[in-house]
């Protein structure tokens, strides 16, 4: 199961790992990925500049996830970059992404990881991801860094700040994602076809030459 919230430039994704893939569900990861690409397919080729980020639930930090690798190589194919290092759970992995195209500027560094400190309104610490921050910080950001108030008044801030960042940059929006069984002719060649074609296509970009064109 899996979420997207789409505005022009910036897209927000929720993949839940409560409803693991099943036969009694009907979910697979092969499902995921078919859909991930179509819909990369039709994401990258607007001209604004692309942010996508979100807790995918892969584990980034470990090279033997083999799904982690396979979502990674779906960017790389499609031009993309994942910029978060570092645990990004209180129980270790790296888990949330931060995702741009690979000649963007719009990041100046490698995204910061840090606790928010977030408690419920009895003061118990709540939450078990961490925050990370872009060199293009928020206005939420200075509560973090400057905090004042007491901690009910610095709750409120916080989520009012952050409610208004949602409103503004992702309103919420329902999109019906259709089930659909695997493509029988979508074959390991095919994959690998396409994958050279995302990598020359790249290169002509860069170049403008004709002979990568005609490649």
């Amino acid at each position: 199961m899996y979420l997207l919230i789409l505005t022009n430039t910036c897209i927000f994704i929720y993949r839940s790992e409560r409803s693991p893939p099943s036969i009694a569900n009907k979910f697979r990861n092969s499902i995921f990925f078919e859909e991930w690409s179509r819909f990369l397919d039709r994401t990258v080729i607007v001209p604004e500049e692309l942010v996508l980020t979100g807790d995918l639930n892969f584990h980034f930090d470990n090279p033997m996830d083999t799904e982690a690798n396979k979502f990674l190589e779906s960017l790389e194919e499609h031009g993309l970059s994942q910029h978060v290092i570092g645990k990004t759970h209180v129980h270790g992995h790296t888990l949330d992404v931060l995702i741009t195209r690979e000649n963007s500027s719009i990041l100046s560094e490698t995204p910061s990881i840090q606790d928010p400190h977030l408690c419920d309104n009895k003061g118990i610490p709540s939450g078990d991801h961490l925050a990370f921050f872009s060199s293009r910080r928020s206005h939420t950001s200075a509560v973090l860094r400057n905090p004042k108030g007491s901690s009910e008044e610095l709750v409120k801030v916080y989520n009012s700040k952050v409610q208004n960042i949602i409103d503004k940059h992702a309103p919420l929006q329902r999109k019906v994602i259709l089930l659909r069984p695997n493509t029988q002719w979508y074959t390991d060649e095919l994959h690998a076809a396409k994958r050279e074609r995302r990598k020359a296509e790249r290169q002509m970009r860069k170049t403008t030459l004709e002979v990568h064109k005609q490649i």
